[in-house]
Formats: structure tokens, sequence, C-alpha cells
């Protein structure tokens, strides 16, 4: 299989699971058995650069940072797919 294929097959790859994490990072069934520790996260405030945070909002900022990093790679990947075999060679470190 060639190297293009298989970056444009993860850039796919990727944009899919970046709106399904987006969507699914922040769900809680009550059968996981964390109710009580989502609440604890939700209740528990505290300043942050001037602004009252809690630890469920930091969960949720870092959420979609995942997201957006996701999103950064499956662009990478999409772009890796577009170089030649031999300069990929070069490329070890990536």
């Amino acid at each position: 299989m060639k190297s293009a294929l298989v970056y444009r097959i993860s850039s796919i790859l990727l944009l899919l699971f970046a709106p399904g994490h987006t969507i699914g990072f922040r769900k809680i069934d009550s059968r996981w058995g964390v109710d009580a520790l989502v609440a604890s996260m939700r209740s528990a405030h505290f300043m942050a650069h001037g602004f009252s945070r809690s630890y469920w909002d930091f969960y949720t900022g870092f959420g979609f940072f995942v997201t957006v990093f996701l999103v950064f790679a499956a662009a990478r990947s999409w772009q890796l797919g577009r170089f030649p075999a031999h300069t990929l060679a070069e490329m070890q470190v990536i």
C-alpha cells in the first residue's frame, strides 16, 4: 500500500473521530457509576485568572483542545499524503 493512501485514510479517520469526540466526551451514563464524581467536579469552584471556574470547566476545555488537535493532525496527515515516497523517506522524524 502506498504511503500517500495510508496518510489519506488516517486523515479521514481523524476527521471522523474529531466530531465524535466533541459530541461524546461530555456524555455521562448513569450505569457507569460516576455521577457523584461528575457532580463534585461541577460543584468545586475556584478562581483562575480572575474567573470562577470548576474542574468540569477544565475537563471540557481540555476535551475541546483534544478535538482541535485531532483536526490539526488530520490536516497534517492530509498534507503528508501529498509528498512523494522519496521525500517521506528523508523525513524519518515525522
